[in-house]
C-alpha cells in the first residue's frame, strides 16, 4: 500500500525491503512489487497467472501461458455496493470500529507512516482480520494470494488523500491472486484526512464495464519497460496531476483520480461520515471542470 507525498519529492526511491520514500509511495523489492507480486505459485486455482509477465514478453514460458493476464470472468459476482457494504456490516467484516478507533487515531497522532489491516475470507464466507504492524514510511507491505481478498490502509497528513497508481496495482493483485471463490469480491480501502481536515474512507473496486486497467501495460510507449518501471512511471503521472491540483484554492483529488481513470474498470467509492453506507463517485467527462457526483448505494 503506497502513499503519494504532497509537494516536492523523488519518485519511487527505496530499496528492496519496500521501505523507500518519495512520491511513488516507496520502493519495493520483488516480493511486494505491485506488478510482479510475491512468491506464491505461478497460477491461481482458477488457472490464471498470479502476476503479470513483462508486457512485451511473448515467449510463452509461463506455465499459465504467455501474455498479460486479465481479470478473471466471474459468474454472478456481488455488485461493488454489496461487497463494500459487507465490509462495514457488524455481522460481516465490521471494519467501522477498527477505522474509527484505530486508523483515525493513527492519523491524528501525526505519524508519517501508514497503518492498515488485511482481510481473509474462507470458502464458507468466514472473515478474519489481521492488523498490520504500523510503518514509519509512506508504504505498508501488501498481502495477497490464498484467502486474502481485501485490505485497508491509511495515508498520513503529509500525503495526498487519494489512491496512488501503486494502490491500484494492489487491488489488481488481490483479484488476480485470490482463491477462485473470492474472485469478484476484492476491494482496497484508503482512510485519510482531506484538505479540510475531515476524515474520509474511500474504496476502489473493479467494475464490470470499462477498459481493463492492465491494458495500459501494452501501450506502445511502455514496450521495453520492466513492470517496476511502468509502475514508477504511472505513479509519477499521478503525482504530477495531484501536485497541479494542490496549487488550486479548492483542490479536488477525487475528480483528479476519476479523470486519471476515466473510461476504465476502476470504480471509486466513498463511505458516509458515519461509516454505514457507500456512494459511487462519478464524473460525466474527463475535464478539470467536471463535477464529482455521488450515487448512493441502495
Amino acid at each position: 500500500m503506497f502513499a503519494t507525498l504532497m509537494g516536492d519529492g523523488n519518485n519511487g526511491g527505496g530499496g528492496g525491503d519496500g521501505s523507500g520514500g518519495g512520491s511513488g509511495g516507496g520502493g519495493y523489492g520483488d516480493n511486494d512489487n505491485p506488478i510482479i507480486g510475491g512468491n506464491d505459485g505461478p497460477c491461481t486455482p482458477n488457472g490464471v497467472l498470479t502476476g503479470p509477465q513483462i508486457p512485451n514478453d511473448d515467449i510463452g514460458m509461463n506455465p499459465c501461458g504467455g501474455g498479460i493476464p486479465t481479470i478473471p470472468n466471474v459468474e454472478n459476482p456481488p455488485t461493488p455496493c454489496e461487497k463494500l457494504k459487507d465490509l462495514l456490516t457488524p455481522s460481516k467484516a465490521n471494519l467501522k470500529p477498527l477505522i474509527t478507533n484505530g486508523m483515525f487515531s493513527y492519523i491524528n497522532s501525526g505519524n508519517k507512516g501508514e497503518a492498515g489491516l488485511y482481510l481473509r475470507k474462507d470458502s464458507a464466507g468466514n472473515i478474519t482480520t489481521e492488523i498490520a504492524p504500523p510503518s514509519d514510511t509512506l508504504s505498508l507491505p501488501p498481502k495477497w494470494g490464498t484467502s486474502y481478498y481485501s485490505m485497508a490502509h491509511t495515508h498520513p497528513k503529509i500525503a495526498y488523500p487519494m489512491f496512488s497508481y501503486s494502490d491500484m496495482m494492489v487491488l489488481y493483485n488481490l483479484e488476480m491472486k485470490a482463491y477462485q471463490y473470492n474472485n469478484g469480491h476484492t476491494s482496497f480501502l484508503l482512510v485519510c484526512e482531506d484538505e479540510n481536515g475531515v476524515k474520509q474512507t474511500y474504496a476502489i473496486v473493479f467494475e464490470n464495464i470499462g477498459q481493463q486497467v492492465e491494458d495500459v501495460w501494452a501501450n506502445p510507449e511502455n514496450i521495453g519497460l520492466e513492470p517496476k518501471q511502468i509502475v514508477e512511471k504511472m505513479d509519477k503521472a499521478f503525482k504530477d496531476k495531484y501536485d497541479t491540483e494542490s496549487e488550486k484554492s479548492n483542490p479536488n483529488y477525487e475528480r483528479v483520480f476519476l479523470q486519471l481513470n476515466f473510461g476504465t474498470n476502476i470504480g471509486l467509492y466513498k463511505a458516509s461520515s458515519d461509516l454505514t453506507n457507500w456512494s459511487k463517485l462519478t464524473i460525466s467527462e474527463n475535464s478539470d471542470t467536471a463535477v464529482v457526483t455521488p450515487v448512493n448505494c441502495n
